[in-house]
């Protein structure tokens, strides 16, 4: 048997897939929701759940929905400009759009605040799902040293709810897979998430191009907030950049990890770690 049908199982960071009847398959209660099996399978057979058709659905039924915007889109969509990415939305049936870097100032400034008041010596600060889900899965024992806030994600919704929007549909759109997962943890606060990839294959399925957005006139107050400082949100260092860069820095002292790899070598050894012995 080819071991290239095996990829994913090479790739997965938490060993998380089983083979039975040379089959690969995910083990749910172990998975971590990093998506790398699904880009490494040649096969395609690992999939995440598509939310087009309950979006695009909704759109049909003209029932008002906001795109709620990752910040990371500014990565994934930088050779377009701004406004055709919003007329694209637009075009597909979203009455509105709100930057959720929002979320990420409040979720930046809440943490930086807790810093300066929490008797802990250690706190781990992360927006990412992927990190929570490995961190509750296999370091439970870590799961106190977890800041205690919800993601960007979520506080922006809690914050368009909050603003009157409670009738409205609220689609997260971003690039990665794990905000399903968190998503569910959370009920009903938000209605659904799509991935980057799953947006551009909805402009292309509806026969809708940034190159043709000249052409569309946006409505007033489409844009439903924007935030010019949680930008860095996305990159390296982003939470610590967003939360230095217009608060009082506090008495801590701040470590930037980026990758499961690195995640995990730092949850190793925060296992023997002791309050007498500097965590390197």
């Amino acid at each position: 048997v080819s071991q290239s049908r095996y990829k994913c199982i090479k790739v997965c960071p938490v060993k998380s897939i089983k083979v039975e009847d040379f089959s690969a398959s995910v083990i749910n209660s172990s998975c971590v929701y990093c998506g790398k099996c699904i880009l490494a399978c040649p096969a395609h057979a690992k999939q995440y759940r598509e939310e087009i058709s309950d979006v695009q659905e909704w759109a049909e039924d003209g029932e008002p929905m906001i795109a709620c915007l990752a910040p990371a889109f500014v990565a994934d969509f930088n050779d377009v400009p701004f406004e055709s990415l919003l007329k694209a939305l637009y075009c597909l049936g979203f009455t509105g759009v709100s930057e959720t870097a929002l979320g990420a100032d409040v979720v930046a400034k809440a943490t930086n605040d807790y810093l300066n008041s929490t008797e802990k010596e250690i706190v781990l600060a992360t927006c990412c799902p992927s990190v929570v889900n490995y961190i509750k899965i296999y370091y439970p024992e870590h799961e106190q040293y977890l800041a205690p806030f919800v993601s960007p994600m979520i506080a922006h919704t809690r914050m368009l709810r909050e603003s009157g929007y409670r009738n409205h549909k609220l689609v997260f759109i971003g690039p990665c897979i794990a905000k399903k997962k968190e998503a569910d943890i959370y009920g009903d606060e938000l209605d659904a998430v799509l991935t980057f990839n799953e947006f551009r294959a909805w402009m292309e399925r509806e026969g809708i191009y940034f190159a043709d957005m000249d052409r569309v006139t946006l409505p007033d107050n489409f844009v439903i907030g924007a935030s010019e400082r949680a930008g860095l949100f996305p990159v390296d260092n982003g939470m610590i950049s967003t939360m230095c860069k217009d608060v009082k820095p506090v008495d801590a002292q701040f470590m930037s990890f980026s990758g499961m790899r690195q995640v995990m070598e730092v949850c190793s050894e925060l296992a023997e770690w002791k309050p007498e012995k500097n965590l390197s």
